[in-house]
């Protein structure tokens, strides 16, 4: 008898799996339009050409700096808006400020393979996207995925106001499925 009332749960645990509509297997955490608008008041530097991926990054990340490198092969499919932000180290802040300042997807390359930026500069574009990062845009990815930004954090849209977040680095067979799902 119990066999058989195990047997009923698992199938129809599968029956509802299956009836889920293609759409529930996207990528990363579902989180709110606002969400997205909250991010697109960050700035950063953008590169590449298709759906548009949003990436909160910390310059002193070595999960984002593996990111970065794996995000290589698709800047042909896919565009990035990296958005740095300091997690309160001065050196993160100075190199941020070098990529707000600039907004030149040049100085990636150079954060990501170990270019020291002078600490102690002002950094007034880093201290405004930390605040509005740690503000806004913190409380929102806490309500909305139930966990802190992290470092790097994606950010994109599926077809209308459905964003998708995917805290932590991926590989590249992910960017492939953002590719083919993103708008």
């Amino acid at each position: 008898m119990n066999a058989s009332i195990i047997d009923r749960r698992t199938f129809l645990i599968g029956v509802g799996a299956a009836a889920l509509p293609s759409s529930a297997q996207a990528f990363g955490l579902s989180a709110g339009p606002d969400l997205l608008g909250a991010v697109n008041g960050l700035s950063g530097a953008r590169e590449g050409s298709g759906p548009l991926v949003r990436i909160l990054f910390a310059p002193w990340c070595q999960f984002a700096r593996k990111l970065y490198i794996e995000s290589r092969g698709f800047t042909s499919v896919l565009s990035f808006v990296w958005m740095p932000f300091s997690g309160g180290l001065d050196e993160a802040k100075a190199a941020s400020e070098a990529l707000l300042m600039t907004g030149d997807p040049g100085v990636l390359r150079g954060i990501f393979s170990g270019v020291r930026y002078a600490d102690g500069i002002g950094t007034p574009l880093c201290d405004q996207q930390d605040r509005h990062l740690n503000g806004r845009v913190a409380s929102i990815v806490a309500r909305d995925i139930g966990r802190a930004v992290v470092s790097p954090m994606l950010v994109y849209t599926m077809g209308r106001d459905r964003v998708r977040v995917v805290p932590g680095a991926i590989r590249s067979g992910e960017f492939s499925e953002i590719a083919r799902i993103a708008s």
